[in-house]
């Protein structure tokens, strides 16, 4: 089953200007990631192109970043896109799993990258992040 016979966009807020250009923004980045790596382009030469940078949003509470967030999920899965939602808290990444079902993974920072809580486990960081 997946997440559209589930979720209503009805429940949504109007996005504002800014949260506007934020996802513009992301969903620019993740058609960039897709157009390239489907045209097998040589990545080295595109080592500071937007597409290869990880979006993070951050804002107070109620700032509109979870309206953001579930638009630009939705552009990913409407693309064919796969779709890591790390969050800071797993009860985060399970509402996130909530509304989506199987479309996308979740997990915490720390589960998805391999983020060690405890410094003696330092060496086992996943830095390349690709």
């Amino acid at each position: 089953m997946s997440y559209m016979s589930t979720f209503s966009f009805d429940r949504l807020y109007t996005l504002s200007s800014h949260q506007q250009a934020i996802l513009a923004d992301i969903t620019g980045a993740l058609t960039s990631r897709r157009d390239v790596q489907e045209n097998d382009t040589h990545h080295n030469e595109e080592q500071g192109s937007s597409w290869r940078m990880y979006r993070v949003l951050l804002g107070k509470p109620g700032t509109g970043k979870s309206q953001v967030l579930i638009r630009a999920i939705h552009h990913a899965i409407e693309n064919e896109m796969s779709v890591l939602v790390a969050a800071p808290v797993a009860l985060l990444a399970q509402g996130y799993h909530k509304i989506f079902l199987a479309d996308i993974e979740t997990d915490t920072l720390h589960g998805a990258f391999n983020i060690p809580v405890d410094g003696r486990f330092a060496d086992d960081v996943n830095y390349g992040l690709n």
